[in-house]
């Protein structure tokens, strides 16, 4: 009897010590599932604002089209800022300094005293940012939607207006060639849509002769 005790006994301790064995792991896959869920929880809340930035950047065509329309009437001069600023003070040729008259004789013509130096001053930052150069770029995409290649042509179109000679044979010919490009590869069934047709005849009219 005393030896079944002793067996017994050590059966109990035995299998005591294998349950706790289970226990302590139990519990620590259960710690190391948290810990997991607390990573992936940080890494979802970390994704989230990129996510949401990715969102803002997004630019529908439709908001495409709106910027170019305002920018196109940047270019032209009944545009509000020069109406106001021509009313209140006429900035004079020799109000400006020799400095800023080179800058802005390298893309314009600054002898016309009834053009504002307001405008003048935009056309030649558009011009010195490259603005010219990434609407040309755009043209290098067929994906390119037809609205706002038309919107662009706009904004050239108003732009050229204010060009020199020089800025015009350097910055639109090389635009001149990529439109013409893109035009080329419009489907036929595109074109027989009335509004398709009207902007395409724009666009063409607009970029056949660089000096018109």
């Amino acid at each position: 009897d005393t030896s079944q005790n002793e067996e017994v006994k050590k059966g109990g301790k035995d299998s005591g010590s294998e349950v706790k064995i289970v226990e302590v792991t139990d519990e620590k896959n259960a710690s190391d599932e948290e810990k997991d869920k607390g990573k992936e929880e940080n890494n979802d809340k970390s994704k989230t604002p990129v996510i949401e930035e990715e969102k803002k950047d997004v630019w529908t065509i439709q908001d495409m089209e709106k910027l170019l329309h305002f920018l196109s009437k940047v270019f032209l001069l009944n545009f509000p800022l020069y109406a106001a600023y021509k009313q209140s003070l006429q900035t004079k040729m020799e109000e400006l300094t020799q400095q800023e008259v080179t800058v802005l004789s390298n893309f314009c013509d600054v002898h016309d005293l009834e053009i504002p130096i307001h405008l003048l001053r935009n056309v030649c930052l558009f011009c010195r940012s490259g603005g010219v150069e990434a609407m040309t770029a755009c043209f290098e995409h067929q994906t390119l939607p037809l609205p706002v290649a038309h919107a662009i042509i706009s904004v050239v179109c108003n732009l050229k207006l204010w060009l020199n000679f020089r800025s015009i044979m350097q910055l639109f010919i090389p635009l001149r060639s990529k439109v013409l490009r893109y035009m080329c590869n419009m489907a036929d069934k595109d074109l027989r849509s009335q509004g398709i047709k009207a902007m395409a005849d724009f666009m063409w009219s607009a970029v056949k002769d660089p000096m018109d």
